[in-house]
């Protein structure tokens, strides 16, 4: 077993600040132990973008949330998306990704602290693969993701169906306040799709969101 997939499977052991150092020691492998006939994530994400967006595709402003080495953007980009950020707090996963020039601006963040310096209503579409995990995104992120998003745009996450309750963070939380955002009006949604392999042999959960 590589170093990578060793890392991966430590990931739950850290927060923030050691998960950094984690996907730095990583970084040198991630492409690798992450490569797309293993990890299907980005093309389920790309599928449902091409679905939303099927004219303009060079003129749809989209932020790639938890963008890593750029998987995601790589396959956008193959479908004419060309105007895209990148979000990501690892300073060596956006090295990686600035040398495939995918993105327009990179952004080192994360989403849900209330500290997010993108302004209200900036994107057309919002996606995100794999950026759901122990000491990933938080719950708290989906208000933040609503925001930036321009009133009739989309949200498209897709993650491991796993963490719905195995995670913390996410058990009897995550989809209750997609409910709750919902009943509020903030967005409403499409589809939520399970998909078989979105990692290995693990099957994903697709969700897509309009927002209000």
């Amino acid at each position: 077993m590589s170093r990578g997939i060793n890392a991966q499977s430590r990931i739950s052991e850290f927060r923030e600040r050691e998960l950094l150092e984690v996907y730095s020691d990583w970084v040198e492998e991630y492409e690798q132990d992450q490569r797309l006939d293993f990890y299907l994530g980005p093309q389920y994400i790309t599928e449902q973008v091409v679905k939303l967006y099927k004219n303009g595709a060079n003129q749809i402003k989209i932020l790639d949330v938890a963008a890593g080495t750029g998987f995601l953007g790589e396959l956008l980009l193959e479908k004419g998306f060309t105007n895209i950020d990148a979000l990501d707090p690892s300073p060596d996963m956006t090295e990686v990704a600035k040398k495939k020039n995918i993105y327009n601006k990179f952004i080192l963040e994360l989403l849900g602290d209330n500290n997010c310096i993108i302004k209200d209503d900036t994107y057309h579409c919002l996606v995100s693969s794999g950026g759901f995990g122990v000491g990933h995104i938080p719950c708290s992120a989906i208000k933040d993701m609503i925001r930036i998003v321009k009133p009739c745009g989309y949200i498209c996450l897709v993650l491991r169906e796993e963490y719905l309750w195995t995670v913390e963070e996410y058990e009897n939380r995550l989809e209750p306040e997609m409910q709750r955002l919902e009943k509020e009006g903030k967005w409403k949604k499409i589809t939520r799709n399970r998909v078989e392999k979105y990692f290995y042999d693990k099957d994903g959960v697709i969700y897509v969101y309009q927002v209000l």
